[in-house]
């Protein structure tokens, strides 16, 4: 090689070098909004705002859909189809402790976090199932439709069509109340009764303005006076978790807080706490406000809304409350704080399903909001398996592992230092994570699973959290959940 040939050898190589430096720098600084975007357009494929079963009754998708992952089509086997999509192997599904690990100088960091708030313990509450004697001879929620596979590229034949209560329901377990109506004040009253002597001490109860309400349905708000009542009998208080609609802004948001406090602010069941490094006796309290996909909506936009110079603040008026917004990936930790978010909670009961979902996460998310005064409230859950809605989905099943895996995440929760600790859920039945008391039940082509002791027992064993770990909401609370059900 000549001394010409050598130049133009080098003068190539630094273009090239050039380019690739370039590339890199852009890929880097783009990766966080393209994760952002992908975790919107993964909602949008889920957000089914409404189907029709074939007896036209109108069926409303859970809110709680984000990136699943796709699994081998059943097998070709006369067995029912339900019993072809049970979980086969329990290790494939379970997470075990051993697999949870935290670095060690994310333990150092929580071992200064301090708090003096008595921990609260609260449940997701879901208000959207109804049944002939309230709906016109019709079921809601409990006839669900199996949902298609949203990746395009997975040609896997799936079960379609809808469930047909009440012996088929869209759900692997079966409610010991049966497919119940959400309206009904027995049911509302059993319900809270359950949550109390399991210790909870708030229902988190998912709610949408009238205004979104589908033609022909009843309006989740139109429960709330019989839900606060009851949670008043039983010595519990009652939250909103706000669910996202077509037309939210923070804006409408904020409306939405308006109405709540000034509709139902002054029953004594409205639950309000203390912000962050707060007690009763240093800060007021104030309402709180779950927001569920809170990331849909940029941090500039809430801005307006949750900061004290924003204008629409709710801040410094009688609206003011503390907001809770949606961790999943791990930059929406900081989108929360620069938004004005006053806490954090991690909702999925899949562990490893997205970063607020993986315990071994929980002590770097505390010492997160430790450090940037928000409350941190991890989600626990006593397992997941959703596949009598999305058949595609079994890689995500969690198994209960005889009440372990419950176990595990109440454990990690105490460890992490939670200010408050919430259950995902107490009746979230189409994705497995409800601790409701659950029965042994078949038809001719179903057998539903059954929990591994009795039907109460994930209210026993949130008993038995609680009281190992935390502190119970009042001093009656039964030894047994048997004694008071």
């Amino acid at each position: 090689m000549n001394i010409s040939q050598f130049f133009k050898l080098c003068v190539v190589a630094g273009v090239v070098f050039t380019i690739f430096t370039g590339i890199t720098f852009m890929m880097s600084s783009s990766d966080s909004e393209q994760m952002k975007n992908q975790v919107k357009e993964v909602v949008k494929q889920f957000k089914v705002d409404k189907v029709v079963s074939d007896g036209n009754n109108d069926v409303f998708e859970s809110p709680k859909d984000s990136e699943l992952q796709p699994q081998q089509p059943p097998p070709q086997s006369p067995r029912p189809l339900m019993d072809i999509l049970k979980p086969q192997s329990r290790a494939q599904t379970q997470t075990k402790a051993a697999d949870i690990t935290v670095k060690p100088e994310i333990l150092r960091q929580l071992q200064e976090v301090k708090s003096s708030r008595t921990v609260s313990i609260q449940a997701f509450y879901y208000p959207w199932y109804d049944s002939p004697n309230y709906n016109n001879d019709s079921y809601l929620h409990w006839n669900h439709e199996y949902l298609p596979q949203w990746d395009k590229h997975d040609q896997h034949v799936y079960p379609t069509g809808h469930h047909i209560p009440p012996d088929d329901i869209g759900s692997w377990f079966y409610p010991k109340l049966g497919p119940y109506s959400s309206r009904d004040p027995v049911v509302i009253d059993q319900h809270m009764k359950w949550m109390s002597s399991a210790g909870i001490d708030v229902a988190v109860v998912s709610w949408m303005p009238l205004s979104e309400t589908s033609k022909g349905e009843y309006s989740w708000d139109s429960i709330v006076p019989l839900l606060l009542n009851a949670s008043e009998k039983y010595r519990m208080k009652l939250a909103f978790h706000l669910e996202p609609y077509k037309s939210r802004t923070p804006e409408t948001v904020r409306n939405d807080i308006i109405y709540l406090i000034e509709t139902y602010g002054n029953h004594s069941a409205f639950y309000r706490t203390t912000p962050k490094n707060k007690t009763s006796n240093t800060g007021k309290e104030l309402p709180m406000f779950y927001v569920y996909d809170s990331y849909l909506i940029s941090k500039d936009d809430w801005y307006h809304v949750t900061n004290i110079n924003g204008s629409k603040t709710i801040r410094g008026t009688p609206y003011d409350s503390l907001l809770i917004g949606l961790h999943v990936i791990h930059e929406h930790r900081f989108d929360l704080q620069q938004a004005g978010f006053d806490g954090l909670y991690t909702y999925f009961a899949s562990e490893g399903f997205s970063h607020g979902s993986t315990m071994s996460n929980w002590p770097g998310l505390s010492t997160f909001c430790a450090k940037n005064a928000m409350l941190f409230i991890p989600s626990v859950g006593p397992g997941y398996i959703d596949t009598r809605v999305r058949a595609w989905n079994g890689k995500n099943t969690k198994e209960r592992d005889n009440g372990n895996y419950y176990r595990e995440h109440f454990k990690m929760a105490h460890t992490a230092k939670a200010d408050i600790v919430s259950i995902t859920s107490f009746n979230e039945w189409h994705e497995g994570t409800q601790i409701e008391p659950a029965v042994a039940h078949n038809d001719n082509n179903s057998t539903y699973l059954e929990y591994d002791k009795s039907a109460d027992e994930y209210l026993e064993i949130t008993l038995q959290m609680v009281k190992e770990y935390f502190t119970p909401h009042h001093e009656n609370i039964p030894m047994q959940i048997a004694n008071v059900v």
